[in-house]
């Protein structure tokens, strides 16, 4: 378990702050019948984020629910190399970005600013899988947590990552762990209602 409740990660409005500038926002949206989508839906607001017993963070998805995360710098961070990896029911651990198996030595990363959001693990016939909360209704798929790995790269010494676990849980528990209220109920109506993201 990666020591992530700490002073260099905090909560502002529902993002993650993270202390080398990366802030990182999870924007729902209606999880398709198929749990994959070819174009990025559109988000249906932001879901808040809480602090976790376990010395990580959670966020409540309910299971028609799924999002996709935006990443955003503050104005005066350099660069930030992202790799995130994903726990699912079945027990295996995936690289998001590339839907192979995890490496700590060898991952998939994107750049931000460069790449504004990520949405899904990539499939070979170009749609996504989506982010979605594991249950006995999805099956072996379905995450349990996301890791995320956030770095500078400052040549030659690259500063070591900071590590982000993100658990997903119903709003019951989320509720129930953090002391906050749960999200309202979906509205698939409501348009976009998230914070603008680039």
């Amino acid at each position: 378990m990666f020591g992530t409740n700490t002073p260099t990660v905090t909560i502002d409005h529902g993002r993650l702050c993270l202390a080398n500038g990366l802030e990182l926002s999870f924007q729902r949206f209606k999880l398709p019948e198929t749990g994959a989508f070819e174009h990025l839906p559109a988000s249906l607001g932001a879901l808040p984020v809480g602090s976790g017993v376990q010395d990580d963070f959670v966020l409540p998805l309910a299971v028609d629910e799924a999002f996709w995360i935006g990443l955003s710098l503050t104005s005066s961070a350099t660069p930030v190399w992202v790799g995130v990896e994903a726990e699912l029911r079945d027990g295996r651990v995936l690289d998001v970005l590339s839907s192979q198996a995890w490496s700590p030595e060898s991952h998939t990363v994107v750049t931000v600013p460069g790449v504004p959001r990520i949405g899904g693990f990539p499939r070979p016939d170009g749609c996504k899988d989506a982010f979605f909360r594991a249950s006995a209704r999805t099956g072996t798929w379905g995450c349990v947590c996301l890791r995320i790995h956030a770095s500078r790269k400052l040549p030659p010494v690259a500063e070591p990552p900071l590590n982000v676990t993100l658990r997903l849980l119903d709003y019951a528990g989320f509720s129930a762990e953090t002391g906050l209220p749960p999200p309202d109920k979906l509205d698939v109506q409501s348009g976009y209602r998230g914070w603008r993201l680039p």
